[in-house]
C-alpha cells in the first residue's frame, strides 16, 4: 500500500519534472536523500554548463499537512530545521515546499522561510498557511510573517525562473 506521504511527495516532484521538462533546454535528476523528506535537485541546461560551468544543485524539503480545510499548520522541529541550513549550505538554492491537502501548494526560498522562522531553532517552531476562497496563500510563523500574499500557481513556477535566472 501506497502511504498519502509518498503520494503526494510524488505529485510534487511529478509537477516540477513536468515543468522543467516542458522547458526543452533542461535535463534534471532528482534523488531523496538521508532525511525523508529531503531531495537533492541537479538541473543542467542541454550543453550542460551553467554560468561558471557548474551544474545547478536545489535541495528540496517538502512538509505535509493533511487537514482538509485551512489554515493549514506545518510543525517543523529544530532538527528539521537544522537540515534545512545544511542544504542550503550544500546547494546553489534550497526551497522548502508545504503541500495544503489537496488544495494547493506553495514553495518558499530559504530566505522566505528564515523570515517565518528565525536562525535561533526551538525544540518546535510552525508556519501556517491560509487562503480564502479564490484568494493567494498567507503565511506566518513564529518569528514573523510574510508582507505578501503567495498566488496558488507559485509552484512549481518559483523553482522553475530561479533555474532561468541562472542559466
Amino acid at each position: 500500500m501506497i502511504d498519502i506521504e509518498k503520494q503526494l511527495h510524488g505529485l510534487a516532484i511529478s509537477l516540477l519534472s513536468l515543468s522543467i521538462g516542458d522547458e526543452k533546454k533542461y535535463t534534471m535528476q532528482i534523488k531523496s536523500n538521508t532525511e525523508r523528506s529531503g531531495y537533492d535537485l541537479t538541473v543542467k541546461n542541454e550543453s550542460g554548463f551553467f554560468k561558471k560551468n557548474k551544474l545547478l544543485k536545489i535541495g528540496i524539503y517538502i512538509k505535509i499537512s493533511q487537514k482538509r480545510r485551512g489554515p493549514w499548520a506545518f510543525t517543523f522541529k529544530k532538527i528539521h530545521q537544522e537540515y534545512i541550513d545544511k542544504m542550503n549550505q550544500e546547494n546553489h538554492k534550497t526551497f522548502v515546499i508545504l503541500i495544503n491537502s489537496n488544495d494547493g501548494i506553495v514553495s518558499l526560498n530559504y530566505e522566505e522561510l528564515r523570515k517565518l522562522l528565525d536562525y535561533k531553532h526551538e525544540d518546535a517552531e510552525g508556519i501556517r498557511v491560509s487562503r480564502k476562497l479564490k484568494q493567494s496563500y498567507r503565511l506566518s510563523g513564529r518569528d514573523g510573517k510574510l508582507k505578501y500574499t503567495i498566488p496558488p500557481s507559485n509552484y512549481p513556477k518559483k523553482i522553475i525562473n530561479y533555474i532561468k535566472d541562472k542559466i
